[in-house]
């Protein structure tokens, strides 16, 4: 297992031969980018273009950011992630991220299990996410969790970290801290507010296959605004590689954390 904590990054490792092969992505988080990866839009087509996905509305944001990832090329080979892999011709497939990364995990992985594997059932690919935010509605969680076991545990996420919340329950967001007296107020209320009405009526949802992580509310922060402090601290990649080493030691261990 490969797991990669960066934040807006999407880790792809490739087993070949024996050796691990491994290209990594990022978004920059501009205000752009970062309302174009929270993904508040939708639209009715499909994220991929195969004609079996056609009938799944991801959210447009995803869809930008999918063919960010596959049009960007190495700048000495040329080649793009979809050609690098189809010529290393992987025994096994690894996608993982964090945020935006955790976010792209779901279509980025349905797309190369598609291009490179003619979709179906994963037989030469997993994927862990992190701290991702809904990836689309209804229809593309329906297509993903076809794809393969539904109750796998690949969406892993901290319960104190409101992004798995977006875009489906502004309730539970705005009433994640209430159990340790922090109410939500602004600036949140109006940045959160105006996203989720824009994001109205597109249904998002998660795929199945959550693992959920207990956190632990951070009773340390002295700031102006702690209700927003405290869903930075609970959405940061330490925090989430903390909850990790701690409910998989042995896997952290591995992994050097």
């Amino acid at each position: 297992m490969i797991v990669n904590f960066i934040s807006t990054h999407l880790l792809v490792a490739a087993s070949v031969g024996g050796r691990v092969l491994a290209t990594l992505t990022q978004r920059p988080l501009e205000r752009g980018a970062l309302l174009c990866g929270l993904g508040y839009y939708g639209r009715d087509q499909a994220l991929l273009a195969a004609d079996h996905l056609r009938n799944a509305r991801a959210v447009q944001g995803r869809d930008i950011e999918v063919d960010h990832l596959v049009e960007h090329a190495d700048p000495t080979t040329g080649l793009g992630i979809v050609e690098f892999l189809q010529q290393a011709k992987p025994t096994y497939l690894y996608v993982t991220g964090h945020s935006l990364g955790g976010t792209l995990t779901p279509p980025m992985s349905a797309y190369l299990n598609d291009v490179l594997y003619g979709g179906g059932w994963w037989n030469s690919m997993a994927m862990w996410s992190f701290a991702g935010l809904t990836p689309g509605d209804q229809g593309f969680a329906d297509y993903f969790n076809s794809l393969g076991n539904p109750e796998f545990p690949f969406r892993i996420h901290n319960t104190l970290d409101i992004a798995p919340f977006c875009w489906w329950s502004l309730n539970n967001i705005q009433n994640i801290y209430a159990p340790y007296d922090l109410n939500w107020g602004w600036p949140e209320d109006e940045f959160l507010t105006n996203l989720f009405n824009e994001a109205a009526g597109v249904g998002y949802t998660h795929p199945l296959g959550d693992q959920a992580l207990n956190g632990t509310f951070d009773t340390s922060f002295r700031d102006k605004h702690m209700w927003t402090a405290q869903a930075l601290h609970q959405h940061h990649s330490t925090t989430y590689q903390t909850l990790v080493n701690k409910f998989y030691p042995a896997l952290g261990a591995a992994v050097g954390g």
